[in-house]
């Protein structure tokens, strides 16, 4: 199966000016003449969904449809599209999107007396090891053991010592790292709570923010722009409709027919999700 690198979803149906013909047009067929498994085309709608995003597979074989049979594959794409995101399946595609957006509590911080006695713990540790590795070793390794024995020792004295800033402001760092962490502890709960309401509904949502991006970002499309050739390319002759997004200058492409069958089907799915 030619691999397919761009994403299925419902604006699928705005692409349909590159078309081609079928005898019987079904979402089958249609899935076969995109070389696209079901599997493929769900995790396609999927990542649109979930994403907000209108990407689309074209391959090159597609070809013109006249303005009847375009209207005819955006109802059936459409259906196809609506009725996986009321699937079961797609639910638990959902919760388990979720469970991966579970906010994660912050790390209680160390007081400085912990961290002192946690650094006493493995540097007593490393002397330890380093005095019992000295012993299979030359006098010349030895020596050089001996030297970093004594520095890390150094290193065990400077802990407890009164010119060590942690010791001088021990409460005032402990004050900090606790109003630092009681913060985070508050944003923490704030997340959490937004995330039980999100996990524990359905994806109803989050189709409707997708619905509506695409209803918002096609509701004024001008099909009668001009265009202009540079390098090799088109472009709108009104600069500022170079600006516009990817899914805009898609449904220029795809013509008015298409596009107000596209916005038409959506509008009517959208009604019934409000």
């Amino acid at each position: 199966m030619k691999k397919v690198t761009t994403i299925f979803a419902l604006l699928f149906l705005t692409f349909f000016f590159y078309s081609f013909i079928l005898a019987e047009h079904t979402i089958t067929s249609i899935l076969k003449q995109l070389d696209l498994s079901e599997e493929n085309a769900k995790d396609h709608i999927w990542s649109n969904v979930c994403y907000s995003s209108f990407s689309y597979p074209a391959p090159k074989a597609l070809k013109s449809l006249s303005g009847a049979e375009r209207t005819s594959i955006v109802k059936i794409v459409g259906s196809f599209v609506e009725s996986y995101t009321k699937s079961e399946e797609f639910a638990a595609k959902y919760k388990n999107y979720m469970l991966s957006l579970k906010p994660e509590p912050p790390q209680k911080p160390e007081s400085v007396d912990d961290s002192k006695k946690k650094q006493k713990e493995e540097l007593t540790k490393s002397i330890a090891e380093m005095e019992a590795n000295k012993k299979n070793m030359t006098s010349d390794q030895q020596a050089i053991i001996e030297s970093t024995i004594k520095a890390v020792k150094e290193q065990l004295k400077e802990i407890d010592s009164p010119d060590n800033p942690m010791n001088s402001r021990s409460n005032e760092i402990d004050s900090y790292s606790q109003a630092s962490y009681e913060e985070q502890m508050k944003q923490y709960n704030e997340k959490l709570s937004q995330w039980e309401k999100d996990s524990n509904g359905s994806p109803t949502p989050l189709v409707k923010k997708w619905l509506e991006k695409f209803l918002d970002e096609t509701s004024q499309i001008d099909f009668n722009a001009a265009l202009r050739e540079e390098n090799g390319k088109k472009k709108f002759i009104n600069s500022e409709y170079e600006k516009k997004s990817h899914l805009w200058k898609l449904c220029y492409r795809a013509g008015k027919g298409t596009t107000e069958a596209a916005r038409s089907f959506v509008q009517s799915w959208l009604n019934e999700l409000k």
